[in-house]
């Protein structure tokens, strides 16, 4: 009962707090596509538009219309998604399956194809809204030619080498194609069950090491551990998020399950709460100077609290609480929703802050920027609502 009362408890936020945050001001009805840059009230404070979040908006909103159509009788929310498809036909994209991660508000190219993952959120964005709209045969055709194009341009080096060390392979590849490949069954079926079932075998039983019972985000090319360096690092929100994809196939589950001990052990702050974004494969501060990460309107040390890290971590606690009725994933579920409803949550404003210091303290409150928009809370609290 307390875990259904929870689930309504974050159904109420979504639809209250957070969409609402969004549904009113991400439209560009001028130039198209979405805005994206909030301070903590909403006021906008930039017109760039972030490749990430065209992809990522599309698939938010066309998913609230499949999943509650009832509350979408005036297809606001389809309206929303379908600024998304409309931008598939404009700069957005590059060519030959790939996308730009920053445009001005005119559609101006400010950053182009540095970022496979802009690519990965357009292909998700498209298989939502396909499955929104119904299968339309030219959108179907486009999304099969951008899935075979994505699904080996995540294995070509010359695109990894951008994102990631050459002599390395980087975790967030792997689950990237894996939730890619997972919610293309929507539109495709199977067809990419093979990818599915490569990456969920190498992110529980590679990146996840039995020797040294730790999460690593990144590898050696032969999938052995590099225990200096990117090969010293885990990351604690890739590795939740990877782990509710793989508890979503229904296999491996116990698995998925001991890693998500293994993060809790070196990454939960039992002192004030809430997951530090980066630690040492040993627990702690990163070695060799890979303790901070730039996110553009802050520079973010490796035990500060970051939104979108506490986010998969109460799906992922929800979901091994729930599956493998787990007692100690429940009992630090309740305490991940403790921190983030008394710390994250903006009662006033709605959506969440971006960023606390260690202790809780509120280091930024800015609501949307280049990594931050309508995707990681509204998802969190969406499965959550379904949790049940």
């Amino acid at each position: 009962m307390q875990f259904v009362e929870i689930a309504e408890s974050y159904k109420k936020q979504l639809l209250e707090e957070v969409i609402p945050f969004w549904q009113d001001r991400v439209l560009d009805t001028e130039y198209g596509g979405y805005f994206n840059n909030f301070t903590r009230d909403g006021t906008r404070f930039s017109d760039d538009k972030p490749g990430w979040f065209v992809g990522r908006t599309m698939h938010t909103f066309a998913t609230l219309h499949s999943e509650l159509p009832h509350l979408d009788t005036d297809k606001k929310w389809l309206k929303i998604a379908k600024a998304g498809r409309e931008m598939f036909n404009t700069s957005f994209y590059a060519g030959n399956g790939r996308f730009n991660k920053m445009l001005d508000r005119t559609g101006r190219v400010l950053e182009g194809t540095t970022s496979i993952f802009t690519d990965c959120f357009a292909v998700k964005g498209l298989y939502e809204y396909i499955h929104a709209t119904g299968n339309k045969p030219s959108d179907i055709a486009l999304a099969d030619e951008l899935s075979q194009k994505l699904f080996a341009n995540l294995q070509d080096a010359e695109v990894q080498k951008l994102e990631c060390p050459s002599h390395l392979q980087k975790h967030a590849f792997t689950f990237m194609a894996l939730v890619t490949a997972q919610e293309s069954r929507k539109i495709f079926g199977d067809k990419y069950q093979p990818v599915i079932d490569e990456c969920i075998h190498r992110s529980l039983y590679q990146f996840a090491n039995d020797t040294y019972q730790a999460p690593l985000e990144f590898i050696a090319k032969d999938g052995s551990p590099i225990l200096t360096g990117h090969g010293r690092l885990i990351d604690a929100g890739h590795t939740m998020e990877a782990l509710w994809f793989a508890m979503e196939e229904g296999t491996h589950t116990k698995r998925a399950g001991e890693v998500l001990d293994w993060v809790i052990d070196r990454c939960y702050d039992e002192e004030y709460g809430g997951f530090y974004h980066l630690c040492d494969i040993d627990g702690g501060k990163p070695k060799d100077g890979l303790d901070t990460v730039d996110y553009g309107i802050a520079k973010i040390n490796w035990n500060d609290k970051v939104w979108w890290v506490q986010c998969e971590a109460l799906v992922a606690l929800a979901m091994s609480a729930s599956i493998n009725k787990n007692p100690r994933h429940y009992e630090y579920f309740l305490k991940q929703r403790e921190f983030t409803e008394s710390l994250f949550r903006d009662r006033e404003y709605g959506e969440w802050y971006a960023f606390l210091r260690p202790d809780g303290s509120l280091l930024s409150d800015t609501k949307g920027f280049a990594g931050k928009g309508p995707y990681h809370v509204p998802r969190c609290l969406l499965k959550l609502a379904k949790l049940h």
